[in-house]
């Protein structure tokens, strides 16, 4: 039996072909077993500046126990017609059962713990996943597909033409063998392992002559998508006498939160952490450690801030403090204590903590949330 080498060539192209469709269009999470999510509010959104609108996300979910202050995660509200992506601020844990106070990067529309099940926790089932990467702004293709059923439609009714036209499409009678693949029983296993070796090479098509020109053009340009925006912001000639650095901590917001799980309950304050960088070409800036101590230097909370975004010049990030209950009743009104901020670069292939920057703040009687 005998097979035209083009068929062949079709079917590996139409496969990849459909992986890219099914990755733009969400659905390849439910053959992975990873989540993919974007960011679709538009700026600035609740992640702002960490993250922006068009941001991909691949999201995994593991052991409860794995997950982590600082980690970005996505739960769903609303029996899950709603997903929300905000990092993890504080962990509870009761009764054996773990939950998480979660709350966004920007400390302007988002100056609080998110509000769900009547308190501030989300319980783990909640959970989707973590972020575990991130492709920039390539989520753009997503959301046009999954926003406009007509783009959808175009894009798979264009992919059944090209098939059609090419498989049906009159073939010269006199081609000469070399255009056939021969898979009669004698040759089977040679043309079998002939075809797993293409699959093995994911992008094979583009070395195929007949393809060379179209695959490599694509390949350049998915490279390029992903690439580009991380590259781009570091090659922007900018020119500041500043050192990089933290320049400032605003401590807006100072709430009580108590939930409906006794015992459970947090002082909670909203912070506005000013940073900058002074744009050099080989520094980037990975995240921050706050610490809040007491005036005898002890330790009562920890939060943690990280992107793998290139953030330039002067922005402004969210923070938070979460006290427990039990530690801040032994604070009255009044007490002082301090935030230390400590940032972390990486200079080259080095990474490096800068001097922590320091700002006292007070106790005040403040408001309660929750029940």
């Amino acid at each position: 039996m005998k097979i035209r080498k083009d068929l062949v060539d079709i079917v590996y192209f139409g496969f990849f072909g459909l992986l890219i469709i099914l990755f733009l269009t969400g659905q390849f999470s439910s053959l992975t077993g990873t989540t993919l999510v974007v960011i679709d509010n538009p700026d600035p959104n609740s992640m702002f500046p960490t993250y922006f609108q068009g941001d991909l996300f691949i999201i995994y979910k593991n052991q409860p126990e794995s997950i982590e202050i600082g980690d970005v995660v996505v739960y769903t509200l609303n029996n899950g017609n709603s997903r929300i992506i905000h990092r993890v601020i504080d962990i509870e844990l009761v009764d054996g059962q773990y939950y998480y106070r979660v709350k966004g990067d920007n400390p302007v529309t988002n100056y609080s713990p998110d509000i769900a099940n009547g308190g501030t926790l989300i319980s783990f089932e909640q959970l989707i996943g973590k972020v575990v990467g991130r492709i920039p702004f390539i989520g753009h293709y997503s959301l046009a597909m999954q926003r406009n059923f007509a783009v959808q439609f175009l894009i798979y009714l264009s992919a059944f033409a090209i098939a059609i036209v090419v498989i049906f499409a009159p073939n010269d009678e006199d081609e000469d063998e070399e255009k056939y693949h021969d898979i009669s029983r004698e040759n089977y296993s040679v043309w079998k392992n002939q075809q797993t070796e293409r699959v093995k090479s994911f992008f094979w098509f583009a070395f195929k002559s007949r393809y060379r020109i179209l695959g490599i053009a694509f390949t350049l340009i998915l490279i390029m998508m992903i690439l580009v925006p991380l590259f781009v912001p570091v090659l922007v000639p900018m020119s500041y006498d500043e050192p990089i650095g933290v320049t400032e901590i605003e401590i807006n917001r100072d709430i009580r939160i108590s939930e409906s799980l006794p015992g459970v309950g947090v002082q909670f304050y909203n912070l506005s952490i000013h940073i900058f960088d002074d744009t050099s070409r080989f520094t980037k800036i990975l995240g921050y450690t706050l610490n809040v101590r007491t005036l005898a230097g002890d330790i009562i909370d920890t939060t943690i801030w990280d992107t793998s975004r290139t953030m330039k010049g002067q922005f402004v990030v969210g923070g938070s403090i979460t006290i427990d209950e039990d530690i801040f009743a032994t604070f009255p009104d009044g007490t002082e204590l301090q935030a230390e901020v400590t940032l972390q670069i990486q200079r080259g292939f080095s990474v490096e903590e800068l001097a922590p920057f320091v700002q006292s703040f007070t106790t005040e009687a403040n408001p309660t949330i929750g029940s």
